[in-house]
């Protein structure tokens, strides 16, 4: 499959100094996850191979992210942040169970878990 930049994610490139040579690394080796329906590949220290971790031009792409829309095949947009980066994506489906047990704690619900048990 041939994944293609969007306008967006070359310029965001460009800012933070990334090719795609580098963004494709990271698609690569990166861990994936899901979020706000979108995939985000999200390239730890640990998630870089031995053979590549005594040059720095892959150990500095620790903490880069790359975003793809739902279909996989096109890339939204790009960030690095090595600190909290993987904190940011996985805090998102945090808030969204949330926001759903709190949906689901409502006296209607309730009513209707008791009337139909699992």
């Amino acid at each position: 499959m041939e994944i293609q930049f969007t306008t967006h994610s070359i310029q965001r490139s460009a800012q933070r100094g990334l090719t795609a040579a580098q963004v494709t690394y990271v698609l690569l080796h990166g861990q994936r996850f899901h979020s706000d329906g979108a995939l985000v590949y999200y390239l730890r220290r640990r998630d870089i191979p031995d053979c590549d971790r005594r040059q720095d031009a892959w150990m500095r792409l620790a903490g880069t992210a790359v975003v793809l829309a739902r279909d996989g095949s096109t890339i939204i947009t790009v960030w690095r942040n090595q600190r909290s980066g993987l904190q940011h994506i996985r805090k998102k489906a945090g808030r969204r169970c949330e926001a759903l047990e709190s949906l689901f704690n409502q006296p209607w619900c309730l009513f209707l878990a008791a009337e139909n048990p699992v």
